[in-house]
């Protein structure tokens, strides 16, 4: 199921990440720091664990608040997971649990999560 590109505000950097040209000016100046472009969901989540595991947890953050909007359950449901751990990481379990919540809330059976839960 194809869902809706995900809009995300992204450093030109991270274009490299995507396998993107970073956009150039007609002077050929390198771009402004930050640039909005329109990916698509499996994308953005590429680029959030990218992120993660470049220690960007604000940018992954951002990314997985976005996606939280996308009109497919599935891809709504991995943003909450994401942010969860995220959240878990940093210590805050009440953000982390509400965010679980919200996995079950879209996906029922996510049996992972339920377990994540009760621990």
């Amino acid at each position: 199921m194809r869902s809706r590109a995900a809009r995300v505000r992204v450093a030109a950097g991270a274009f490299a990440a995507l396998g993107l040209a970073a956009p150039q000016s007609a002077l050929g100046a390198p771009p402004p720091a930050a640039r909005q472009v329109r990916i698509s969901a499996s994308q953005a989540l590429a680029l959030g664990a990218q992120r993660e595991a470049a220690g960007d947890t604000r940018t992954a953050t951002l990314i997985y608040r976005e996606l939280m909007l996308d009109r497919a359950p599935a891809v709504r449901a991995e943003a909450h997971f994401r942010l969860a751990k995220l959240l878990t990481a940093a210590g805050k379990l009440t953000e982390a649990a509400v965010e679980l919540r919200r996995v079950i809330d879209e996906q029922p059976d996510a049996s992972a999560v339920r377990i994540g839960l009760a621990q």
